[in-house]
């Protein structure tokens, strides 16, 4: 686009200049919040080294209250020992590269954004597979 300028003074040579200014700003896309790590815990991540390993979980034993009277013969209730396997058999990931030329000449952060989008994709996903079990689709 060629601005106009007064007699006797140009811009460039073509009379053409035009700046690009890059925002440092981001369009972000909207995101709706995960649910899966509201409504479950992650307690047994460290005792989970690969896809395909199994954890033996104990529950908490069921213990019954009564109602007391005085003077009444108290039964102590037995505890049952039950527990539960825990199947790692899903696992994502995600893989990106930035060219060395595109990191030191961007004008923002573009690994960090990157890497925002991509833990948000794979909570997405886990929100995606956890709850589409929890509900009977596999």
């Amino acid at each position: 686009m060629a601005f106009t300028s007064t007699a006797g003074y140009g811009n460039l040579p073509n009379g053409n200049f035009s700046p690009i200014i890059y925002s440092k700003q981001v369009q972000l896309a909207f995101r709706k919040s995960a649910v899966a790590n509201a409504i479950t815990n992650n307690d047994y991540f460290g005792e989970i080294a690969n896809q395909g390993d199994t954890v033996k979980i104990m529950k908490e034993p069921e213990v019954s209250v009564k109602a007391y009277t005085r003077g009444a013969q108290i039964t102590a209730q037995d505890l049952d020992d039950e527990d539960f396997q825990l199947v790692v058999d899903k696992s994502n990931y995600f893989a990106f590269k930035i060219d060395d030329i595109e990191e030191a000449h961007s004008h923002v952060d573009f690994m960090q954004l990157a890497t925002d989008r991509a833990a948000y994709r794979l909570a997405d996903q886990m929100d995606q597979e956890c709850l589409g079990y929890l509900s009977g689709y596999k």
